[in-house]
């Protein structure tokens, strides 16, 4: 027989395990479109906002920040 406390416990789980796994797809999403805003606005850009998106390259939390912006 099934405990109610299981069932919680199971449901608090697969949130969280969405969570986990919306919050890594945003950071992939924000690092790859860094990548390319940085490849599609090079001559355009200013020299600080290349320095940032290149550095959001190598440090990938920075790069998936950077591109939301």
């Amino acid at each position: 027989m099934r405990n109610k406390k299981d069932e919680g416990s199971l449901i608090g789980s697969i949130l969280l395990l969405f969570a986990v796994i919306g919050f890594w797809g945003a950071a992939a999403y924000g690092y790859v479109w860094n990548i390319i805003t940085l490849l599609s606005e090079m001559d355009a850009a200013s020299a600080t906002e290349v320095v940032v998106r290149l550095l959001g390259i190598v440090v990938p939390p920075a790069g998936a920040i950077m591109g939301y912006f």
